[in-house]
């Protein structure tokens, strides 16, 4: 909880995520970043808070989507949530960003929509965002059911699956 306390804390609002964000949030805790590629400049490790807001990332109701898109063109990583409401505990609006282009989502609650937003990776053919690949590998195999046994899982997301789907 301390890694996503200093992830909230760095934000301009001090209130943390809803515990539903939170939860998710913290799968990706329990699932490490990889490193970005095999070259020395491409090797170092992605820090938790990056790979965080490379699932979701807060706007303020209000806030200017544009703005938002145009502050993040330098951003590779995608498509993530935008999650727009008074504070991060109270979301009232999720947008799929994908090619910095914001996709309205019908989804009022953070488990639906990480639910599109995985979908979007499938509708789209995107890869998974490889510091992200072993969260996304973890809901494909344990939450969706999908390729088990034939998507290369790495030991820790086996661990987890096995623990949490155990009789």
């Amino acid at each position: 909880m301390e890694l996503l306390s200093s992830y909230d804390s760095s934000d301009q609002n001090k209130e943390g995520w809803n515990s539903s964000t939170s939860a998710i949030l913290l799968l990706l805790c329990l699932l490490p970043p990889a490193s970005q590629g095999k070259s020395k400049a491409a090797s170092a490790k992605v820090s938790i808070s990056s790979a965080l807001s490379r699932v979701i990332q807060f706007q303020k109701t209000g806030g200017s989507i544009q703005a938002f898109l145009d502050n993040t063109k330098e951003t590779k990583s995608q498509p993530f949530l935008l999650a727009i409401g008074n504070s991060k505990a109270r979301i009232t609006n999720y947008m799929i960003i994908v090619d910095h282009k914001a996709i309205p989502c019908s989804a009022r609650t953070v488990e639906a929509a990480v639910d599109l937003l995985f979908k979007t990776h499938f509708v789209f053919g995107l890869q998974y965002c490889l510091s992200l690949r072993q969260f996304w590998t973890f809901v494909q195999t344990a939450i969706f059911e999908i390729d088990i046994g034939v998507s290369r899982e790495t030991p820790r997301v086996r661990e987890i699956r096995s623990k949490l789907l155990a009789p």
